[in-house]
């Protein structure tokens, strides 16, 4: 509900998966499927893909990034109440924003607009700043449960199992 009132659409599945790395490293993706035809009222997106892990850097992150000939509108951006460096970019159709945390793990929000003929107004400030904000306390402690694929919901009829007698 939170995230649908930031978005300013309704989800249509989230899909969630955790892993561990060497010497104890956590990492975490998220996909957000939106649904198609709810009122967009601050970004027309098709999905929303969140990514945290420990990625250490040697160079400034706004360094890194405008170093890449593929993206553009490279701006350093800030979250009230966070420490770190964020950075928000595009390519083509999508928005990026990524933090990254004084103990070297990153989040990175990743947001794909649906086919719309009005041009998109950068979600960075209404949306993924919102977002990060949201769930910056949450994210490593999702990402520290036990280790495992893919879970989507709502569950899709090939996950779930039937049974002939309720569980207790």
């Amino acid at each position: 509900g939170d995230m649908e009132a930031v978005l300013g659409q309704q989800l249509e599945t989230i899909t969630f998966s955790r892993y561990t790395h060497d010497e104890g490293r956590v990492a975490l993706s998220c996909y957000l499927r939106l649904t198609a035809g709810t009122p967009y009222e601050s970004f027309p997106a098709d999905f929303l893909e969140i990514d945290y892990g420990l990625l250490p850097r040697e160079r400034p992150l706004l360094d890194e990034i405008s170093a890449n000939p593929d993206v553009g509108d490279v701006r350093e951006v800030t979250a009230d109440g966070l420490e770190g460096q964020g950075v928000a970019y595009s390519s083509s159709s999508a928005y990026y924003l990524n933090w990254h945390y004084l103990n070297d793990y990153e989040i990175r929000f990743y947001m794909v607009r649906s086919n719309t003929s009005a041009p998109p107004r950068d979600p960075t400030d209404e949306v993924l700043i919102p977002l990060l904000q949201a769930i910056t306390g949450t994210a490593h402690e999702a990402a520290s449960g036990p280790p495992h694929d893919d879970i989507t919901y709502p569950p899709r009829a090939s996950d779930r199992t039937t049974s002939a007698s309720p569980t207790p």
